[in-house]
């Protein structure tokens, strides 16, 4: 018996996507986060800074999915900036 771990493999790298999607909607969920946002709002500012330290604090788990998929993690955080704006 065959067992196909290509799909299993594609299904747990995307639930753990979904998950990071989660933990970064909580992160910029929080209080200081959307301080900085409205700091970035009132000043006119285009840049959002992730400060990868606060981010390692809050979820160690995010930071490496950060440090590894930075592509990704861009299009999630901008997708959590668009929502909050």
């Amino acid at each position: 018996m065959q067992i196909d771990t290509t799909n299993n493999q594609v299904e747990t790298q995307a639930l753990h996507k979904e998950a990071m999607k989660i933990r970064a909607a909580e992160f910029m969920s929080k209080d200081s986060q959307k301080k900085s946002i409205q700091s970035l709002i009132t000043k006119n500012n285009q840049r959002f800074d992730v400060n990868l330290d606060d981010l390692r604090q809050f979820s160690p788990d995010l930071a490496k999915y950060v440090a590894k998929n930075p592509i990704e993690a861009i299009n999630m955080f901008e997708s959590q900036l668009d929502r909050i704006i």
